[in-house]
């Protein structure tokens, strides 16, 4: 709306920038499954709005074809050997089913 103020504590947390491709696909999923560790507690977080952690947001770039459903099961199937298998690890698999 015109003349509407965002809060700049708040303007941050719900930005991400998206970038196509799957070079940027693959960083997502590894940065948010692996390096930031969001998948452990992705059933709880998943509806937030606010912030690129909250959920996986890989649904642009499942959509566009350049990151596969496959590759998202086989990583969450890896992350469940190294890490933990848990409610999240299923809701992730059976929420893009």
């Amino acid at each position: 709306h015109e003349g509407a103020e965002v809060d700049p504590k708040l303007a941050d947390r719900g930005f991400m920038e998206f970038k196509g491709g799957e070079t940027a696909a693959i960083e997502r999923l590894n940065g948010w499954m692996f390096e930031r560790d969001m998948l452990r507690v992705y059933k709880s977080t998943r509806n937030g709005m606010l912030g690129a952690d909250y959920s996986s947001k890989f649904s642009a770039w499942l959509a566009c074809g350049c990151l596969s459903p496959r590759t998202v099961y086989w990583s969450c199937q890896r992350y469940e050997k190294e890490r933990v298998s848990n409610k999240s690890t299923y809701w992730l698999v059976f929420e893009m089913l």
